[in-house]
Order: C-alpha cells, then sequence, then structure tokens
C-alpha cells in the first residue's frame, strides 16, 4: 500500500496579494460615522470610499485609473 496524501480542497493560495495594508488612521467618533454614512450614500465599502476619497487628492502625474483600484 503507498502513502498518499488526500488531496487539499479549495481554492488555492494566491502567491502575491494583491493588495498592501496600511498602518491604521486615528479618526474621531465623528469622523468614523461621518465616512462611514458618506460611503453607505455612494454605495461603496468604507475601505473602497476612503481609496477613492485619498485618489482624488493626488496630484495629476500620480492619478491611478478607477479599476486599477478597486
Amino acid at each position: 500500500m503507498t502513502n498518499l496524501k488526500p488531496l487539499k480542497r479549495g481554492r488555492p493560495s494566491k502567491l502575491h496579494s494583491s493588495s498592501e495594508v496600511l498602518p491604521p488612521v486615528r479618526v474621531t467618533p465623528q469622523q468614523k460615522e461621518t465616512y462611514k454614512k458618506a460611503a453607505e450614500l455612494a454605495g461603496l465599502s468604507l475601505s473602497a470610499w476612503l481609496k477613492k476619497a485619498a485618489d482624488k487628492q493626488l496630484p495629476n502625474q500620480f492619478k491611478i485609473e478607477d479599476d486599477q483600484c478597486l
């Protein structure tokens, strides 16, 4: 009898992550609530809304295409 390992199930793990994690940002409770409401009104997650808001502040030479960041 041979010692065969059972096949692993599920999606294979990614070799490279497509996202980076930023350090935490301190905001007031009021700011956090305002950002959450704005994201909800835009139909976005808080993370996606924050990325869009930050990207709008970039100078033109650093602009990122919308399809690259979401």
